[in-house]
């Protein structure tokens, strides 16, 4: 997948100060040949620094757009992801009771059959969602996780996000308090509050997703023998984020992988 970076805008530009100033290359053909090329000498001079002058501008203005300032700054760019991996538990209390957990708290999956769970002011009673333990705050981290069957989202929720009934303040994605990347088949779509974009992406099992707290920026990257950006959030957070995700038919499943050694190269 290679990259489309947004065109810049430019207006033409008027005929600045300094043009007036260049000097003028005599038409006498009188003038000695010293003077000819003195002059000539002088425009270039003077027509090198407006150049000078003006690609600086373009370089300062121009190339600045946030695409290219993102990329530079993007630590995939350069293997120094798994540098940010961090370690990620379930956190059973705000577990649906549709879901199943795995003992060792990485893997989750939906059931038919609801579970005793006990009841708590945290736990999602009608969306078939679940948050991790750790709070991620004032800081940079990445993590992977691999998904199957049906339709599922992948994302991160201040603690706030709704947890009771069936409205938009509990959906992972569809408030103001979370971002969401959601797999239906092979239909990707980006969720924040009303933002609902369609992404179009080959079906990748394997998401790297990457956190860049100081930045206000999430992206979510599809990992194969390359690593693709599929859909980057901005935001300012002002809160801890947790990891979450939301598995909305039977027998989908999410489980929190371990980032491979050697990360595959950027697309």
């Amino acid at each position: 997948m290679s990259f489309c970076f947004p065109l810049q805008n430019f207006h033409v530009a008027s005929v600045p100060p300094e043009m007036r100033e260049i000097p003028s290359v005599p038409s006498n053909t009188d003038l000695p040949l010293k003077a000819v090329r003195k002059a000539v000498t002088d425009f270039s001079k003077c027509l090198q620094e407006i150049i000078d002058k003006d690609v600086g501008k373009i370089n300062k203005i121009g190339w600045k757009n946030e695409s290219v300032a993102l990329l530079e700054e993007d630590p995939r760019a350069d293997s120094k992801f798994l540098k940010y991996t961090c370690c990620l538990m379930l956190d059973p209390i705000t577990a649906h009771r549709n879901l199943i957990l795995s003992e060792d708290l990485r893997s989750v999956r939906v059931s038919r059959q609801a579970h005793p769970y006990p009841s708590h002011p945290q736990r999602f009673d009608r969306y078939q969602q679940v948050l991790c333990q750790e709070g991620l705050f004032s800081d940079r981290y990445y993590w992977e996780v691999e998904w199957n069957n049906g339709r599922v989202g992948i994302g991160v929720a201040y603690k706030g996000i709704g947890r009771k009934g069936g409205k938009d303040p509990c959906g992972l994605g569809y408030n103001s308090a979370s971002w969401c990347l959601e797999w239906s088949g092979s239909n990707c779509f980006a969720h924040h509050g009303q933002q609902h974009i369609p992404v179009t992406s080959p079906l990748f099992p394997r998401i790297g997703v990457y956190l860049d707290f100081p930045e206000g920026s999430i992206s979510f990257y599809g990992v194969s023998n390359t690593m693709t950006l599929l859909h980057r959030f901005q935001a300012k957070f002002t809160e801890p984020l947790y990891p979450g995700f939301w598995l909305y038919v039977y027998d989908s499943m999410v489980k929190i992988c371990e980032p491979r050694g050697d990360l595959p190269a950027l697309s």
